[in-house]
């Protein structure tokens, strides 16, 4: 995982500290930030925020609830992946995109890399 200093920090819900509470345990959510659509989970008291498709063929993972022991399965080839690290469980090398997460008083953060500029300029 990244450095925080080598990510850019998109508010995703406005809640403060609160924003362990607006996805109950066990549940999944689909969030629209202004990178890309991502998926957040809470399992426990731990929220993951994760690319909505499998690596593996691109098929959609919105609505998948991960596992307690915290691995999201695609439902097409089953490929499964663990949500602390996004490694695929067989080996094959595939890897699904997990990003950080910050609780702050003024919401809650997803930190995705920053933005290659082409010579500093684009």
């Amino acid at each position: 995982m990244l450095e925080p200093e080598k990510l850019d920090w998109i508010k995703v819900y406005q809640a403060g500290n609160q924003g362990m509470n607006f996805i109950k345990p066990g549940k999944v959510r689909l969030m629209t930030t202004e990178r890309k659509d991502i998926q957040v989970a809470r399992l426990g008291n731990e929220l993951f925020a994760y690319e909505t498709h499998c690596p593996h063929n691109g098929f959609s993972l919105k609505d998948v609830v991960p596992s307690e022991d915290c691995i999201v399965t695609c439902p097409l080839h089953r490929y499964s992946y663990k949500l602390q690290t996004g490694a695929e469980m067989s080996g094959e090398g595939f890897r699904l995109e997990i990003y950080p997460i910050q609780l702050r008083e003024d919401g809650m953060y997803v930190g995705f890399p920053k933005k290659r500029r082409l010579f500093g300029i684009f």
